[in-house]
């Protein structure tokens, strides 16, 4: 299966095209994806693999509902990873090397990207903080956890609650790095990942 089709469903499940529960069929792959049959069964085996997709003996397949404490533990995880995270941010920023991940920090602080869906800003903050903290051991662990992170939020990111506080608290963040708070920037951040988590739980997207 070419690589291209995966990723192009982890970009329809970043638009929030699919949702938790969803039926998937080899056909509807097969429409969606213009594939051949076999491929598309291969796609299907990569996303259980990848724990996007439950497969059911006799039922076929679909996009897995993430329990309660599931979440609460992939959270868990996140929050103490990326104050780590924002933490080496602010210990090594550097405006030289990265001008490009400053300046959207200071987009960011100065509420100056309406233009860009939230879905995208939030995208691109998390991974100009980990440019910004220059490990690549870190990127490479927090960006193993991206898939479950991304399906879980799905649904939240339609939420304008969510949105604006999710929005207050980037600003936040970015100011501490920017002033190279390394304090403030790890616990700002642990504190924003754990919000995140309150909120998406409190919208009732988790399985029963």
């Amino acid at each position: 299966m070419p690589g291209s089709t995966l990723e192009a469903f982890i970009g329809r499940l970043s638009q929030g095209l699919y949702f938790p529960g969803q039926r998937l069929t080899e056909q509807s792959i097969i429409e969606d994806f213009q594939i051949s049959r076999g491929n598309a069964r291969l796609l299907l085996q990569n996303l259980h693999a990848a724990g996007i997709v439950e497969i059911h003996k006799h039922k076929g397949a679909s996009i897995r509902r993430y329990t309660d404490s599931e979440i609460g533990d992939i959270f868990l995880i996140r929050q103490r990873l990326e104050g780590l995270a924002a933490r080496l941010a602010a210990e090594k920023i550097d405006k030289q090397e990265f001008p490009e991940q400053v300046e959207f920090m200071k987009k960011v602080l100065n509420d100056e990207l309406d233009e860009m869906p939230f879905r995208q800003v939030n995208k691109v903050f998390h991974e100009a903080i980990l440019e910004l903290s220059q490990s690549t051991s870190l990127r490479r662990v927090i960006e193993s956890m991206v898939i479950p992170m991304l399906h879980i939020q799905i649904r939240a990111f339609v939420n304008e609650g969510y949105e604006e506080a999710s929005k207050k608290e980037h600003r936040d963040i970015a100011a501490a790095i920017l002033e190279r708070n390394a304090d403030a920037a790890d616990s700002l951040m642990q504190a924003h990942i754990q919000n995140a988590g309150l909120r998406i739980r409190s919208l009732k997207i988790v399985a029963g």
